[in-house]
């Protein structure tokens, strides 16, 4: 639920396991269909014949979640994409107060999951992952989630992502360390937990190559990732560039300096 996964097997069977929960289908998930992210890293070619379903999307396990959400409220399932529904309104209410931004100010968009997304300023998302980290909460029910989500999160990174994934290779890098998760259109938020620090990452054009150099030389520059645990990340440091005949011709490289506001 805490993860964009890559529908692989392994994230397919703890969706339907979330769902066999709630006593529902795969019939309500509602985030529509793409090829799963696990074909492109393992380089699997789709059959002719092959169609997907919704269970492989890579939002299936937080669809799954606002699911159990709505029927925890009483509400109707098949409604729980409606931002003026009670499930929606609640879900904007949270990011509000674990983001410390007035719900006035979260503009109202589209995720492409179909789930309603919310544009606010990335200092702020930054300041929610930090929240999230810290267990900065006014209420023991909440602070309770935010420990399980650390935990289920550190335990299984794998289901936050899947391999091959930046996720995954920044947090085999810091174990016990961090918690992060990117999102559509190059964004990624971590938690540096022994810090008590959030930090948030967003390219521009929403081009994905750029996230993880940029990423990874942040937490360098901020001393967070030693040189000692860059191995785990190389396949993400600095990517390889290879033109039309697979000759390598270049590399993505991070150029910046962080500065203190």
């Amino acid at each position: 639920m805490c993860g964009s996964h890559s529908g692989s097997p392994i994230h397919t069977e703890q969706v339907k396991k979330n769902l066999d929960k709630i006593d529902l289908d795969e019939s309500y998930l509602q985030c529509g269909t793409h090829p799963p992210i696990y074909y492109t890293s393992k380089n699997i070619l789709p059959r002719r014949e092959e169609t997907f379903t919704p269970i492989q999307h890579n939002c299936s396990g937080k669809h799954s979640g606002q699911l159990a959400l709505s029927l925890m409220l009483d509400c109707d399932p098949k409604r729980y994409l409606d931002p003026d529904y009670e499930p929606q309104e609640l879900v904007k209410q949270t990011v509000s107060e674990i983001c410390e931004i007035s719900p006035d100010e979260m503009i109202l968009g589209t995720d492409g999951c179909s789930l309603p997304n919310y544009a606010i300023p990335i200092k702020n998302l930054a300041l929610g992952y930090a929240n999230i980290g810290t267990l900065k909460t006014g209420g023991d029910t909440r602070k309770k989630a935010f420990q399980k989500i650390i935990e289920a999160i550190q335990t299984h990174p794998i289901m936050v992502s899947g391999e091959d994934r930046s996720d995954y290779y920044l947090m085999q890098a810091l174990p016990k360390e961090i918690i992060c998760k990117l999102g559509g259109e190059a964004i990624q938020g971590v938690a540096i937990l022994d810090k008590g620090w959030g930090m948030a990452v967003k390219i521009a054009d929403g081009n994905f190559r750029a996230l993880g150099p940029v990423v990874v030389e942040a937490l360098r520059q901020i001393g967070v990732l030693p040189d000692s645990r860059l191995d785990f990340v190389k396949r993400i440091i600095k990517p390889n560039v290879y033109n039309n005949r697979e000759l390598l011709v270049g590399h993505i490289v991070p150029a910046f300096k962080l500065k203190k506001g």
